[in-house]
């Protein structure tokens, strides 16, 4: 460690202040010699894991002593090598010295209370590979990076599990009230050698310790498959191994482990693929929390080519929507194994799509269905792999539209599966009944040009023709406004104009418009400032708003240039609520292909949005008294979604939007002291709301539109999400 020698000659004798600080000194060397005893104990069970941790220390780097740590480390290194008890002792050590001289000693034993700041959080080898980076410490890993998998590594760094929460969670497991057996089921088929024993010690070393491991060998080819899987059997009754003699499937594979299965819940596990070895704990403690659950779901991640965890799905709470579109919940899946009987195990006849065909089962029999919102199942990346590439079986696509197809068909609902914008992705078109009236409410106020091209695109390029325009005219007073509005209501005899002068009240401009004017079964609000793009987009609204699930449904807006304005609102974004892909090019999928896929939001924007005329008497309309301009829309859909609705957004209903062209931008005193009011009166109404949104996650930011991954540190309060 670095001294100051001067310091030294110029007072040979210690003041009566060094000797305060030797002592101090001492019982920090006593606290961290504690602190190494537990790191020392839970090293034994965390090792592999530690070892395999590639990530970026950015607590470390933006400490004001780390350039004196950095250069200490290449000489501490050659006398203590790094991974040995010596070398961890001396980091140990060395982390303490420089943090207290950095900070003080009140700083440093307020510090000496957060182990994870004293963790060292790099590999050896990636130490060295770091090195002419850490020479510069103006160099700062960004939260703002583009690069999912960037952000994913910075993600895990802040989110770290240490030999702590090791011991923690093992203590934790063998406490639970409620410890029900968990069933893994595996089938295997001409594995990897390497592959399969890293799946098997994945269900070994998992922290909660009440499960069965029933693996299935697919008559493989490869008889060293079956000699792996009995050798790692021996000595664990936990492990039940059957071979078949003949060649099965995948579903038939799965159904003869799921045969062995003992358990009171069923997890599914490829022979390929890992459980984070906390995977079974996070289980069991939702199970606690809430023990008639029936189905639980995880987020996930994959390993790349060259071993890194990469491509982390952060998945919303249960959306039916979006699982028609794609099988958004995948792994980690864990199943209570009595419905699972019950609905006669997995289908052969919807191979590779066996698990989506199996949870839409599920799900027409049960609403008991949890998320966690931890990565508790890894991919493993191999050529021709799934996780590798969405179509690297194509047999899996036609199984997938099978197994929707059998779905709709089941829940006695008319319609059709097509393929989706996206590859691997789907959509349901569901059958209209009937032909019922929709009315379509539009506000304005002169910018004629604007209301023209929102009104002409509506009786020129819609499909759908049972439709009524009412032009809510909020005191209209250009010449050329008024002669539009006397033309085009004696041209077509669907177009109405209600007059609704006094001050700009949008939520009583159209509350006013649904209770005077008029007639539909269906109620579209739609801003003048749109013009329509697809023929079909009615068709497209109507389809879901005749749902008796379905409270709302939103569209999918473009600016002109084609960037997104709206497809969907993210709660909690910017503080209230925005726009998700707000500014991204249009054709840009988005995070996990959420920009053109049919989905579940919190909310849609008004600027293009239908629901039955029951539902919206049911919820009593926009709030005329507190949101007379902003986040009428968004409050009117959280009051919807209490009632137990769905809110839908489709990607088939498109439009180009102006955004607020015709009444412009918040830039007046009266106006921003109005915009503030309604934040004021959303946060202390929704407050907690705002701050849940179950069709978003808590891992990703709240401070963009592109669903990036949330890289700020979390609070001293905010519980740590596990990685």
């Amino acid at each position: 460690m670095v001294t100051d020698k001067r310091s030294s000659a110029q007072d040979p004798e210690p003041s009566a202040e060094i000797a305060r600080l030797r002592g101090e000194l001492n019982r920090t060397k006593l606290a961290a010699e504690e602190l190494e005893s537990t790191y020392l104990e839970a090293l034994a069970d965390s090792e592999r894991q530690l070892s395999e941790a590639r990530r970026v220390n950015i607590a470390l780097r933006s400490e004001p002593g780390y350039v004196v740590l950095l250069k200490f480390r290449r000489f501490r290194d050659k006398l203590a090598p790094p991974g040995g008890l010596r070398g961890r002792f001396v980091a140990l050590a060395e982390r303490g010295f420089v943090q207290l001289i950095t900070l003080g000693p009140g700083s440093f034993f307020k510090r000496l209370l957060q182990p994870w700041r004293w963790a060292r959080k790099e590999a050896p080898a990636e130490a060295e590979e770091r090195e002419e980076e850490e020479d510069d410490p103006r160099i700062r890993p960004s939260p703002d990076v583009g690069d999912i998998n960037q952000q994913y590594r910075v993600w895990q760094e802040l989110h770290p599990i240490l030999p702590s929460d090791i011991i923690r969670m093992r203590r934790e497991s063998r406490a639970f009230a409620y410890r029900p057996k968990i069933s893994i089921v595996m089938p295997t088929y001409n594995s990897k050698p390497e592959w399969l024993d890293a799946a098997i010690n994945s269900v070994r070393d998992q922290y909660y310790d009440n499960w069965e491991l029933c693996i299935a060998d697919d008559c493989s080819p490869n008889s060293s498959v079956r000699a792996q899987i009995e050798r790692r059997a021996e000595g664990d009754d936990r492990i039940k191994v059957t071979c078949l003699t003949k060649n099965q499937g995948i579903a038939g594979a799965s159904n003869a482990a799921l045969s062995m299965a003992s358990g009171e819940f069923v997890a599914f596990l490829d022979h390929d693929d890992e459980l984070k070895p906390y995977a079974l704990y996070e289980v069991v403690k939702l199970l606690n929390q809430q023990p008639d659950l029936d189905y639980i779901y995880s987020d996930e991640d994959k390993r790349d080519f060259a071993g890194h965890l990469a491509e982390p799905f952060f998945k919303p709470d249960w959306s039916p929507d979006f699982l028609r579109s794609v099988n958004y919940v995948c792994h980690l899946s864990v199943y209570r194994r009595s419905l699972v009987e019950a609905l006669g195990g997995l289908r052969s006849e919807c191979d590779f799509s066996q698990d989506y065909d199996l949870v839409l089962r599920v799900s027409e029999r049960t609403k008991r269905i949890a998320h966690i919102p931890v990565p508790l199942y890894t991919w493993r990346m191999a050529e021709g792999s799934a996780a590798e590439e969405e179509n690297a079986k194509p047999q899996a696509t036609d199984a997938s539209k099978k197994a929707l197809s059998d779905h709709l068909q089941r829940t006695k609902q008319p319609g059709r599966v097509e393929d989706g914008l996206w590859p691997g992705t789907f959509t349901v078109r569901y059958e209209i009944k009937g032909s019922p009236l929709v009315s379509i409410i539009i506000p304005t106020k002169d910018k004629v040009s604007l209301l023209r091209d929102c009104v002409e695109s509506v009786r020129l390029r819609s499909d759908y023709q049972n439709f009524e325009v009412i032009i809510v005219d909020n005191g209209s007073v250009e010449a050329e406004t008024k002669a539009y509005f006397d033309r085009v209501t004696s041209q077509d005899k669907r177009v109405r104009v209600m007059a609704a002068p006094g001050p700009f009240n949008f939520s009583v401009l159209n509350n006013d418009a649904v209770r005077k004017e008029s007639h539909g079964e269906h109620l579209l609000f739609l801003n003048n400032d749109t013009e329509v793009m697809r023929k079909d987009w009615l068709n497209a609204m109507v389809e879901h708003s005749q749902r008796p699930e379905v409270g709302a449904v939103g569209a999918r807006l473009l600016y002109k240039d084609g960037r997104v304005q709206h497809a969907g609102v993210l709660l909690g974004l910017g503080g209230v609520a925005g726009h998700a892909f707000q500014f991204q090019d249009g054709e840009d999928p988005g995070y996990q292909a959420r920009n053109l896929v049919t989905q579940n939001y919190s909310a849609v924007t008004a600027a293009c949005m239908m629901m039955r005329r029951d539902v919206f008497d049911e919820v009593g309309g926009f709030n005329e008294r507190d949101l007379t301009v902003a986040f009428g829309d968004v409050d009117l859909c959280i009051r919807i979604r209490e009632k137990g609705y769905l809110i839908v957004w489709t990607p088939y209903a498109e439009l180009h939007h102006y955004e607020s062209a015709s009444r412009g931008y918040e830039d007046s005193p009266e106006k921003i002291e109005r915009f503030q009011r309604e934040i004021n009166y959303m946060k202390r109404r929704w407050g907690p709301v705002l701050h849940n949104d179950p069709f978003y996650n808590p891992n990703l930011t709240r401070a963009y539109h592109d669903f990036r991954i949330d890289t700020t540190p979390p609070q001293k309060d905010q519980e740590r999400i596990r990685r």
